[in-house]
């Protein structure tokens, strides 16, 4: 009973903020429709998100918010002049081109994207979306207790399911590590069957009831599954477990003018303390935005570089066979 009010209240809430997040944006097109914000011609603070950052969101709830925040601020801050709309790139090509052409003063960008970007350009200050100060993830492979002599990885007739997610970008080039350094074929070969969903109950719960052998999951939606169905915990084991890394970064370019870029830095390390920049957390799954030392990314870059490693090898590239199978172009 208790259970039931919970998640009851839980929806409840996430209905109520969907609703603001709504009504800000409908707010916003009021706004915009009676004049223009920034003269034109002036100045404009842009801020760019990679289209994988949107894996597993809705895009348009995600759009409403942004502008949001961006006409907050220019309402609290007369030094910032957003463009309140948002620029979406696809690919590393566009990434990179926006920001050498002084077309950005940030970009978010996935784990993956922020180590080949960071190859060709200068990046500086970095932010990650954190909760409760953590802002680092990890990623879980997840089957049933009662199937003790589960080989993950060697049953051709059987079935894994893979979070398809922005914060699990990274889940399965590590996996196919594991694989790899366990001698086990790798996973888009040894199962018989691979999907994708960006839906956590749609990932871990086919394994609970038996309509799958395996979920690779990030470790925080695996653990709120359980606290959602306790008896999650009580059936399911985790059989691997990956290191820390940063799933995605907000990386600033260094060369923009400060006019421009720094209000905008003070502003998001001052995110979580408005309406409007919660709403945007909130969006996100998070709860705060933590200033990230480049040092940290560290253990997020050999991830990274060591998948790269592997698929020069012909063992592990997810990039033609691997990500097919798992219903990825």
């Amino acid at each position: 009973m208790h259970g039931s009010a919970s998640r009851f209240g839980s929806k409840r809430a996430a209905l109520l903020r969907w609703v603001a997040v709504q009504a800000a944006a409908a707010m916003l097109g009021v706004a915009l429709a009676g004049g223009e914000a920034v003269p034109a011609g002036e100045p404009r603070t842009r801020v760019g998100f990679s289209r994988r950052m949107f894996t597993g969101l809705n895009e348009n709830d995600v759009r409403a918010a942004l502008r949001s925040w961006f006409q907050t601020l220019m309402q609290e801050r007369p030094e910032v002049r957003m463009d309140p709309e948002p620029m979406v790139l696809d690919g590393v090509g566009q990434v990179v081109e926006a920001l050498r052409s002084g077309a950005l003063e940030a970009v978010e960008l996935t784990a993956r994207e922020y180590v080949e970007v960071s190859r060709r350009c200068r990046l500086g200050e970095l932010f990650a979306g954190a909760t409760r100060g953590v802002y680092e993830e990890q990623f879980v492979l997840v089957a049933r207790k009662a199937d003790a002599a589960f080989p993950p990885g060697r049953k051709p007739e059987g079935r894994l399911i893979v979070y398809d997610h922005y914060r699990a970008d990274l889940a399965w080039p590590w996996l196919e590590i594991w694989h790899r350094e366990h001698g086990l074929p790798r996973p888009a070969t040894g199962y018989g069957r691979v999907d994708r969903s960006g839906r956590l109950a749609q990932v871990v719960l086919p394994v609970f009831f038996g309509q799958a052998d395996a979920c690779l999951v990030t470790r925080e939606g695996f653990e709120l599954m359980g606290e959602l169905n306790p008896q999650v915990r009580q059936r399911l084991r985790i059989v691997a477990e990956s290191p820390r890394v940063v799933p995605a970064v907000l990386c600033f370019w260094p060369e923009s003018p400060a006019a421009l870029k720094e209000p905008l830095i003070e502003a998001v390390r001052e995110l979580a303390d408005s309406e409007a920049g919660r709403q945007l957390l909130w969006v996100f799954r998070r709860d705060a935005l933590e200033e990230v030392d480049p040092e940290a990314m560290a253990g997020t870059v050999a991830l990274v570089e060591a998948w790269e490693r592997l698929q020069g090898t012909g063992d592990g590239s997810p990039s033609a066979g691997a990500d097919a199978k798992a219903g990825r172009p």
